[in-house]
């Protein structure tokens, strides 16, 4: 593909947009004077120039995922609720961290407290935060000394090949930690890639820098990648204006991610790989919405993974082994100063070291059944804390689960799923989980009906139950889960799929489920939670060059022994996103998203502490634009919170105003 402009033409171009970079840099604001220039410098960067005929015809492969089922197959033909973010996806949108690529996902939820850099706990389907199944490369890495959480707001980017949210529960196939759903982070690896050098950097508002270096690809049976990024920003200040003390202390956020990923073709039979990610990061941050000058938080992450996989008869059997382990170092030091007279350095380390065997067999056909699959495996898992809070606590706990799965397809268009697991951990009784669905493609139209119905369960986190304020009486939480609902594709201006919409319902009832207690700072089991909601998506393709898509998701989560609302949930969020490519090498990406109040949490009493939004959610308009200047280069602008809108998620946590963000982008 050849660029559009005049060689002359690109050097002024990228002179310029250097010193605009310059300027952003040099700038912690934009004034509101300059941003309709800004606006249209992201947005106008190819203005002039000549679209180019497609030389060259691409077939459209169909989305594929393996998180769902342990097993590659189309989304189309998975019985659950799959959104899968790609790496064009990514960089056509130039989303920075995992917060940022998830927010337009149905059924998901994110609270950040400040900016990026700042804790960000993610709902899915209105269960806890806790009860999302967060993996990288199908490693566990939820953080057990922050009571089996993940914090989607320090990740950044540039090393991750595709995510894939399944929302649902996932315990019969993951176990613990899985009742709303399971998201993997899968990073690059360079496979089926020809070897290259990639990088890119930018500069924003708020005297922000990011940048990527790495090179990936395969050569013969070798495959690698191997990349470092790094992003620093002076931040603003997370306080809102109306709390006291506040000193107008910018909150900033340094962040530097390594990646190493191998794999080898040892023979047509066996194959090795591994992973290595090493993540230092430090965030600015403040105490429940008190401004504190020197209150810092590190947070450091090792995850590595080694594994191999042996082909056996005639390639129908696959047996893999993995181990692993994720590593968790976070530190929040505050030294006396007029925000704060104590002086603290707390440490919250922990590690989760993993195996998992796993055997997936393609049994074929057999009378009406056709693709006959099957998958058993057992996973293996050591949890430990080490923390210093209040006291020095040290616990570890072993778990092992059992699984099996047995998938098929009938009349070429019912496609039935059956799993079960047995998991084992210590100091609890077995828990036995299993799920059912099945997806039917029906009618002269192909509409696609798809239901499941399933359990789970979630063990009480070590710092739960062991840490400064933790409760070793706390139970298990249990849940039942079902959801069914239909997708429908129909033509439109000679498309065949030009139109796409589709509604799914859900419900779960969750008992004993875990809650934090804000009177006491103590988890307890609250005896039945409810929660129900519905998914719906109009997605729409008239032509190439446009596509927009639409979501809105219900969710009411309830306490039903108090009979009172489940915290930070909003009951209403609405989605809008599309991709404009008015000239062959230009691309726009505008978002929108609507959240309504959720409350914070409650008192005992039912009294609110506070919600999400202050009192009113929030709308968020973001907008992001590539340019293509050739084969190599590509130009890129972000904006996030167009409109700077005023708005706290939690309460007592200033989200970001208007923040901007150009750069480039390149491939050798």
């Amino acid at each position: 593909m050849t660029g559009p402009f005049h060689p002359t033409g690109i050097t002024a171009f990228r002179e310029q947009t250097a010193r605009f970079a310059m300027t952003l840099t040099e700038t912690k604001t934009v004034p509101p004077k300059t941003r309709p220039l800004l606006l249209a410098t992201l947005c106008l960067l190819p203005f002039g120039a000549q679209a180019q005929e497609d030389e060259t015809n691409v077939e459209t492969l169909p989305e594929m995922t393996v998180t769902a089922t342990r097993i590659e197959q189309p989304v189309e033909r998975v019985p659950a609720s799959v959104t899968v973010i790609d790496r064009e996806e990514i960089e056509r949108n130039n989303y920075q961290t995992l917060a940022d690529a998830l927010m337009t996902v149905p059924g998901i939820s994110l609270t950040p407290t400040g900016g990026i850099g700042g804790l960000n706990n993610l709902q899915i389907r209105g269960a806890p935060s806790n009860n999302t199944r967060v993996l990288i490369d199908g490693i566990p890495v939820n953080d057990s000394s922050a009571g089996d959480k993940f914090d989607f707001g320090v990740d950044l980017l540039g090393d991750v090949e595709r995510i894939e949210v399944v929302r649902g529960p996932g315990a019969a196939l993951y176990g613990n930690n899985s009742a709303g759903g399971v998201i993997n982070i899968i990073t690059r690896d360079g496979l089926g890639e020809d070897p290259a050098v990639y990088g890119s950097i930018a500069a924003g508002t708020q005297n922000t820098l990011r940048g990527i270096a790495g090179s990936e690809g395969q050569v013969g049976a070798f495959n690698y990648n191997l990349s470092l990024q790094g992003f620093r920003t002076d931040g603003f200040n997370i306080t809102p204006d109306r709390r006291e003390p506040n000193f107008g202390e910018e909150d900033g956020f340094d962040n530097y991610t390594f990646t190493g990923a191998a794999g080898y073709d040892v023979s047509d039979r066996v194959r090795v790989d591994g992973l290595l990610r090493v993540r230092r990061a430090e965030s600015d941050i403040d105490n429940g919405g008190s401004d504190d000058p020197d209150q810092v938080n590190k947070a450091d992450q090792i995850v590595w993974r080694a594994g191999g996989e042996l082909l056996s008869f005639d390639g129908r059997l696959t047996s893999r082994l993995d181990v692993g382990q994720s590593r968790h170092d976070r530190q929040d030091i505050d030294h006396p100063d007029a925000g704060d007279p104590f002086d603290t350095n707390d440490t919250f380390n922990s590690r989760r070291t993993y195996a998992s065997f796993q055997n997936t067999l393609e049994a074929g056909d057999f009378g009406a059944a056709e693709d006959v699959r099957f998958v058993a495996g057992v996973d293996l898992a050591r949890e430990s804390i080490d923390v210093s809070n209040f006291g020095d606590v040290e616990e570890e706990e072993d778990e092992v689960g059992y699984f099996v799965q047995g998938q098929a397809t009938f009349l070429d268009s019912l496609d039935l799923t059956l799993s079960g697991r047995l998991s084992d951990r210590e100091n609890f009784s077995a828990q036995a989980t299993w799920r059912a669905a099945a997806v039917w493609t029906v009618g002269p139209w192909d509409t696609r009906l798809k239901g499941a119905i399933g359990t789970a369960y979630l063990a009480p986190s070590l710092i739960d139950r062991f840490g400064p304020f933790g409760n070793p009486d706390l139970q298990e939480e249990t849940s039942r889960s079902w959801e069914i609902g239909f997708e429908q594709d129909v033509a439109l201006a000679g498309r065949p799929e030009g139109l796409s919409f589709g509604v799914t319902y859900f419900q779960t009832r969750i008992d004993d489920l875990i809650s934090f207690n804000p009177e006491t700072f103590v988890s307890e089991n609250i005896n039945e939670a409810e929660i129900e909601g519905i998914e719906s998506f109009v997605g729409v393709q008239p032509a190439d060059w446009i596509a927009a898509r639409l979501s809105w998701t219900w969710t009411n989560s309830r306490d039903v022994m108090n009979d009172r609302p489940l915290g930070r949930s909003p009951k209403h969020k609405i989605a809008a996103s599309a991709t404009v490519t008015p000239l062959e090498d230009w691309t726009i990406s505008p978002e929108i998203v609507y959240a309504s109040e959720a409350i914070e949490y409650l008192y005992p009493d039912g009294s609110g502490f506070g919600d999400l939004g202050y009192g009113e959610g929030y709308t968020l308009v973001n907008l992001a634009t590539t340019y293509d200047i050739d084969e190599t280069y590509t130009l890129f602008g972000r904006i996030e919170n167009l409109l700077d809108r005023d708005y706290e998620t939690p309460n007592g946590y200033a989200a970001p105003g208007f923040t901007a963000l150009v750069g480039i982008r390149a491939r050798y």
